[in-house]
């Protein structure tokens, strides 16, 4: 059974991979867990926001936007396997949560009547990254906190960003005033 040391390691990989992301679908595998955790239930959790995960004794607490918590227990052995859903899963896997991402929601490729094949490669960066940035902002309601984390940086940079390449001001939760 894994100890709290453990269970703390898996609560912080957790954070780091599914904090501030969408829930697409919840799959139970295991036939004891299908019993209780119905299609019903995945259906409930089903486009609803992760916005907080904590660690309660052994279990891990998935705070949901709509009040709504999930509790997860390792059992004898588990642990989270981060990955993409096109893995293999692991035999012993008694559950998958899948949770949307920005990349499904952009498209790249020469096809794309969005895909501007002029200019230099520096101003084709900062147009993928203004629109990256919109994304994620647009995704997450503006909350500047929540998409810096997304994007895996600091509020202040994401602020200077904003400010660098012109992401429209109006993306942004209306508690900021700009100068």
């Amino acid at each position: 059974m894994p100890e709290l040391p453990e269970v703390e390691r898996a609560a912080r990989t957790l954070t780091r991979a599914a904090l501030g992301k969408t829930i697409a679908a919840i799959r139970a595998i295991h036939p004891s867990l299908r019993k209780k955790f119905t299609p019903a239930h995945s259906r409930r959790a089903r486009g609803k926001r992760i916005t907080t995960i904590d660690r309660k004794g052994k279990h891990q607490v998935l705070g949901l936007d709509n009040g709504d918590t999930l509790i997860v227990h390792f059992r004898m052995n588990g642990d989270w396997e981060i990955g993409t859903t096109g893995d293999e899963l692991d035999r012993f896997a008694r559950a998958v949560i899948e949770l949307e991402d920005v990349f499904d929601h952009v498209r790249l490729d020469a096809l794309s009547p969005r895909l501007d094949a002029t200019g230099t490669l520096r101003d084709a960066k900062a147009r993928f990254e203004r629109d990256w940035i919109s994304a994620v902002l647009v995704k997450h309601h503006g909350r500047v906190g929540e998409a810096a984390r997304a994007l895996g940086i600091q509020r202040t940079n994401l602020y200077r960003k904003v400010r660098q390449l012109n992401v429209a001001r109006t993306l942004l939760s209306p508690r900021r005033s700009w100068q």
